[in-house]
């Protein structure tokens, strides 16, 4: 079985895969830690020891590292899509699936990953993200695929990857 799918890589298109794989992949796994961590901070403002300061300057600080990390790492992100289209001569892009292989070819080259290689597939709302440990391989755009394509992609990954 093979499918193909043809479009063109728009500054939205790249934008909003960013977009998605930085709040789905990146930073909702961490949330829970950020939690944790300003949980933390209101405990130590609620105690009366004698170290309290020291507590609160500390979590406090942590929470604002964090945040201001992800914010930055989020607009390092979106300047080196930005970058990435602008090395396209051509903004079109040819994907091709089969039973051994996902081939993406554009203007920039030609890039073939074994589906031994995609470790799992993460799913946001329009976009399906090839990975490989914690590196996205492709971002794919759900709305130029199939129904069928699409179906394939997920039953790939559930083959290599049984969810529990």
């Amino acid at each position: 079985m093979k499918f193909t799918a043809t479009y063109d890589v728009t500054a939205r298109i790249q934008e909003d895969s960013v977009k998605q794989y930085y709040w789905h992949v990146l930073l909702r796994p961490r949330i829970g830690g950020m939690l944790v961590v300003f949980a933390a901070l209101l405990v130590m403002i609620a105690l009366d020891s004698p170290y309290k300061p020291w507590f609160v300057g500390f979590f406090t600080a942590t929470f604002l590292f964090l945040i201001i990390t992800w914010v930055k790492v989020y607009f390092q992100i979106i300047a080196q899509a930005r970058a990435g289209l602008k090395l396209m001569e051509n903004p079109k892009v040819e994907i091709s699936l089969d039973e051994s292989l996902i081939e993406y070819e554009s203007s920039t080259g030609t890039r073939r990953h074994q589906w031994e290689k995609i470790e799992r597939i993460e799913e946001t709302k329009d976009f399906v993200v090839l990975m490989n440990g914690k590196l996205p391989l492709l971002i794919l755009p759900k709305a130029f695929f199939s129904d069928e394509a699409l179906t394939f992609l997920k039953e790939r990954s559930r083959t290599k990857h049984p969810t529990g």
